[in-house]
């Protein structure tokens, strides 16, 4: 009986405490608080390009940004074109985008 009630008044408590911290999941000027873990392994920005005018992407829209990334992700990769070489002193790039994880879709 003494572990029953002891169940009973934990879930009780524990009940009652995620209600007030849902309550609480503002800034305190009153904004939803975004902090947490953030990541860049997606291709979903955290605010939506002005090219997009509704919520919805058209086929048309996703496939151009599906084409534009594979472009943008070869231009990085291979910056020069085949046999040529950077000159000396000149900029030789950076990472390559095995070190880059932009995620495969946009959601």
């Amino acid at each position: 009986m003494k572990n029953l009630s002891k169940i009973l008044l934990f879930s009780l408590v524990s009940n009652f405490t995620c209600l007030s911290a849902e309550e609480d999941m503002k800034t305190w000027f009153g904004d939803p608080d975004l902090q947490g873990v953030w990541t860049n392994a997606s291709l979903t920005t955290l605010e939506r390009p002005d090219e997009y005018e509704s919520l919805l992407v058209t086929e048309e829209e996703a496939n151009r940004a599906a084409t534009f990334s594979a472009e943008f992700t070869d231009a990085i990769d291979n910056p020069y074109e085949e046999g040529e070489t950077p000159k000396a002193g000149e900029n030789v790039g950076g990472y390559n985008t095995a070190w880059m994880d932009p995620g495969t879709k946009t959601i």
